[in-house]
């Protein structure tokens, strides 16, 4: 109710457009399914909402796939898990899980399956720069770890590839790496000169090395 937002409201729409929180996603997914003539069990929903992590416009791709490989189909998790482990080899999420546990020639190989299947950048750096972000504020707050986890809504898949990262890089050289998921995202929007493919593969390489430790 402050007087910029009464302004802005006057002039404007305002539309709210809240996160979608972990035990919301299934049952959107479950709706989004049926949308498209398709129809699963809460299993199914379940394993799908935790692969996609609150992400709508991946979940939404993900469906539609669905519908076109088993159209008009009530869906099995077998299915599911098929149809899900054949698009993973070179997806956004693959890439953030290699990165982060340091596997840094499998997340270039996968940065350059990306890159072939003309996968969007928009969604690249989603993935990426919300787990660095993550990565750093669960390094930098001054509590446990897992009441970092629930504040942030972290889901459980998540937690041992960040703590990996945060392990082997620390809160400093996370912070360091901040900046450059900003140019990042200004080249995915045409907004910097340089190409967003290699700066990713730099970004990459630096979040999944492992710094050597000056001998004591």
């Amino acid at each position: 109710k402050s007087a910029w937002f009464k302004a802005l409201d006057k002039v404007g729409l305002f539309i709210a457009a809240w996160a979608v929180k972990p035990g919301q996603l299934s049952r959107w997914i479950d709706q989004r399914l049926s949308s498209r003539g398709l129809s699963a069990d809460s299993t199914v929903c379940r394993f799908l909402a935790e692969r996609l992590e609150g992400n709508l416009l991946a979940a939404a791709q993900e469906v539609d796939r669905l519908a076109l490989l088993f159209p008009g189909a009530r869906l099995t998790l077998a299915q599911v898990r098929e149809a899900v482990a054949d698009n993973a080899r070179f997806d956004a999420f693959r890439l953030v899980e290699l990165s982060l546990t340091g596997q840094a020639g499998a997340a270039l190989r996968c940065i350059r399956g990306l890159r072939e299947t003309d996968t969007a950048a928009a969604a690249v750096i989603w993935a990426v720069g919300r787990e660095v972000e993550v990565a750093w504020q669960v390094a930098t707050r001054r509590q446990p770890a897992a009441q970092s986890y629930r504040e942030l809504q972290v889901w459980p898949s998540r937690q041992g590839p960040i703590e990996a990262c945060i392990h082997r890089l620390g809160a400093a050289r996370l912070e360091a790496l901040i900046p450059r998921l900003s140019q990042l995202d200004r080249l995915s929007k045409g907004q910097a000169e340089g190409d967003f493919w290699i700066e990713l593969e730099r970004l990459c390489v630096a979040l999944a090395q492992t710094p050597e430790r000056r001998a004591a």
